[in-house]
C-alpha cells in the first residue's frame, strides 16, 4: 500500500468518465457542475485515505518504539541483575573468606597492642549474638584456649547445622569441656575490667547490633565506675559482679525468645535495690564458705 498522497486526482473531463459525467447530467447538472462533483468525492475519499495512512504509520511507530523499549527495559534489567549476582557473590565470598578484602594501609604501621583470638567455638556464638561468659576474654581465658590459626587445618572437628540451616565446621578441641571456664560473678574485679573492653571489641567486630553495643558499653562502664568498684570489703565488689552475671544471663534469656515487635529492657542504668539484694547474698555466701573452713572468727566479724 502506498501513501495517497502520492495519486493524483483523475481526469474527470476525458471521455473515459463521460459515463459518470452523465449520471449527473441526468440529474440536471451541467457538465462542468458534474466534473466538480467526481473530483469532490475523490477528494474527500483521498483525505480519508491519507488520515488512515497516517493513523496506520503512528501505530506502527509506536509498536515498534514499544518493542525497542521493551528490549531495552530486558537488556537493562539482565544487567542489572548480573551486576546484583556479581555484588551477591563478591558479599558471600567476602563473608566466606573475609581476610582476602583486607585492605593494606600504606600509612599505618605495626600495632603495639595485641591481638586477642578467641576459640572457634565462641567466635560461633559471637556471630549468633549469644550469651558468653566475660571468662573467655580474660587473660587466663585467652591463655587456656591454644588456638593457633596456623594449625587449623589439621584439627579434628564436626558439622554441626546452625539454627539457620546453614552447615558449619566446628573444631572438637574447641567444643571440649568448659567446666574450667570461670562463671561471670566468681571472676576477680580486674578481669571484670580487662574482659568487658576485649568483649565490647568482639561484639563490633561480629556486627552486633549498635544499640546492642552500647548498651553493654554503658552496662558496664556504669559498673566500673560504682563506688563500690574500688571498695576495700569484698562483698561490695563481688555483689558487682554478682549483679552483672545475674542480670546479663536473664537479659540474653528474654533477648533469645524475643521477636521482632518485642521492646527489650537496657541493662545501662543500675537497679540499686538489686544490687543491694546482691550484696546481702554475697555476704550470705561468705559467711557460709567461712563456716566451711572454720574460720568462724572471721564470720563474727564484718565482712
Amino acid at each position: 500500500m502506498s501513501d495517497p498522497r502520492a495519486f493524483t486526482c483523475p481526469d474527470y473531463a476525458s471521455d473515459a468518465f463521460s459515463d459518470e459525467r452523465k449520471t449527473f447530467t441526468d440529474l440536471g447538472l451541467t457538465d462542468g457542475q458534474a466534473i466538480a462533483g467526481l473530483q469532490a468525492t475523490w477528494k474527500k475519499a483521498n483525505d480519508l485515505a491519507i488520515l488512515k495512512w497516517d493513523n496506520d504509520v503512528d501505530a506502527e511507530r509506536a509498536a515498534a518504539e514499544a518493542i525497542t523499549l521493551e528490549r531495552l527495559e530486558a537488556a537493562a534489567l539482565a544487567e542489572k541483575l548480573k551486576e546484583q549476582d556479581r555484588i551477591d557473590a563478591e558479599k558471600e565470598d567476602m563473608r566466606k573468606h573475609k581476610s582476602k578484602y583486607a585492605v593494606v594501609h600504606a600509612d599505618l604501621h605495626i600495632p603495639d597492642t595485641e591481638d586477642h583470638l578467641v576459640s572457634p567455638a565462641i567466635a560461633t556464638k559471637l556471630k549468633k549474638w549469644e550469651y558468653i561468659p566475660l571468662y573467655h576474654f580474660t587473660n587466663e581465658g585467652l591463655d587456656s584456649t591454644n588456638y593457633n590459626p596456623s594449625a587449623e587445618c589439621n584439627n579434628i572437628g564436626k558439622l554441626i547445622r546452625n539454627d539457620d540451616g546453614s552447615i558449619e565446621w566446628l573444631d572438637v578441641a574447641s567444643a571440649k569441656s568448659t567446666s574450667h571456664v570461670k562463671q561471670d560473678k566468681d571472676l576477680s574485679i580486674n578481669d571484670f575490667c580487662v574482659a568487658t573492653p576485649r568483649f565490647i571489641q568482639a561484639m563490633v567486630d561480629a556486627s552486633w547490633p549498635e544499640d546492642r553495643v552500647d548498651m553493654f558499653l554503658q552496662f558496664w562502664n556504669n559498673l566500673q565506675r560504682h563506688k563500690w568498684r574500688g571498695s576495700r570489703r569484698e562483698v561490695e565488689t563481688r555483689a558487682l559482679l554478682l549483679y552483672q552475671h545475674i542480670e546479663r544471663q536473664k537479659w540474653h534469656t528474654r533477648a533469645n525468645s524475643a521477636n521482632p515487635t518485642t521492646k527489650l529492657y537496657s541493662l545501662a542504668k543500675i537497679d540499686e535495690k538489686i544490687l543491694a539484694d546482691c550484696k546481702l547474698q554475697v555476704e550470705a555466701d561468705m559467711r557460709d564458705e567461712l563456716f566451711q573452713r572454720g574460720e568462724v572468727e572471721r564470720v563474727r566479724l564484718k565482712i
